[in-house]
């Protein structure tokens, strides 16, 4: 088995450590497996079943794919995927600029600094957790028998 290998670039400074603490929340999350350094997730791109091994690295999203060589344009997708799933296109800079100047909120700007707004990239998994989210909360909807 090969592994394929990819990094995916960030504009502006990026805290893997604080993104990995977001998306650990200790609930039994079916496609994604988070790591001390990173984490493991499941994706399916044109029907071909993929598993992506995710690291922080200086230049940005270190990538290994498990077992697989995949075509440029699947490569493509991932890249994008992973880009827009963690705001890796936009500088904080700015934004570090204001919230500094802020008396409330400039603790913010070296307490989370490098935390990407990890957002939900897929259309139908973001509707999925809209509805999920108005009906149950997410205590009672991540317990083990719940359902």
């Amino acid at each position: 088995m090969q592994n394929q290998h990819l990094i995916i670039p960030v504009n502006g400074p990026l805290n893997f450590k604080e993104c990995l603490w977001f998306l650990d929340r200790g609930y039994d999350d079916c496609l994604i497996r988070i790591y001390d350094d990173h984490f493991r997730k499941a994706l399916i791109v044109e029907n071909e079943k993929i598993i992506l091994d995710v690291f922080g690295d200086t230049e940005g999203l270190k990538v290994t794919i498990a077992g697989k060589v995949l075509e440029e344009e699947t490569i493509v997708y991932i890249k994008q995927y992973l880009a827009e799933w963690f705001d890796l296109e936009n500088n904080l800079e700015n934004y570090y600029a204001i919230v500094s100047s802020s008396g409330k909120l400039n603790y913010m700007s070296t307490a989370f600094y490098g935390l990407r707004l990890i957002g939900i990239p897929d259309l139908f998994e973001a509707i999925v957790w809209c509805i999920i989210g108005q009906q149950i909360n997410l205590t009672f909807a991540y317990k083990k028998g719940a359902w």
